[in-house]
């Protein structure tokens, strides 16, 4: 969501700001649901996250479910353990109820399923080309998909890898 001056105003004003904004989304969609992702949630203190369980209980004083997705860096787990110790159960009830772990591409099958997410996309969007026919026209047309390249491409990582002499196996980070 895109808004002019998002930076300005007092944090009361920011929070009616997004939950208007959600609202409206909600409305054009025709959805009692919204979804809100949030990256580096690690940084946030307390506050911030006070901050996002107001906007998720004021969305449900509207009849708005909120999905939120926090996704951040390894401490984001210590930071919903320490607020689980601190007894701060309404945050984690309402924003931290699972965990999934992300741990990168480390096999070849890990390759094939980031490609093979590319054969449905559309583009430009709204188009009735694949991303493979936009970009390689030909080769597009004669079959070929991403995915067909996944092996190719972990070798090539693997290659890239070993050259740079860099610590550990491959897809262990």
């Amino acid at each position: 969501m895109d808004y002019p001056d998002r930076d300005h105003g007092s944090n009361p004003t920011k929070r009616l700001r997004l939950i208007n904004k959600i609202e409206e989304a909600c409305a054009r969609a025709g959805s009692g649901t919204g979804i809100l992702f949030r990256d580096e949630v690690q940084r946030y203190d307390d506050n911030g996250y006070e901050w996002l369980r107001d906007v998720h209980d004021h969305l449900g004083r509207l009849q708005i479910r909120l999905f939120t997705f926090l996704v951040g860096q390894q401490d984001l787990l210590a930071a919903k353990i320490n607020l689980q110790c601190a007894g701060k159960t309404r945050i984690v009830a309402r924003l931290m109820v699972d965990e999934l772990a992300f741990h990168g591409i480390r096999n070849v099958a890990d390759v094939a399923t980031c490609r093979v997410g590319y054969g449905p996309l559309h583009f430009p969007h709204r188009s009735d080309w694949s991303f493979t026919r936009f970009y390689l026209q030909q080769a597009g047309n004669a079959g070929y998909r991403l995915v067909d390249d996944a092996q190719v491409l972990w070798e090539a990582f693997t290659t890239v890898h070993n050259k740079a002499g860099l610590a550990g196996a491959l897809g262990k980070y």
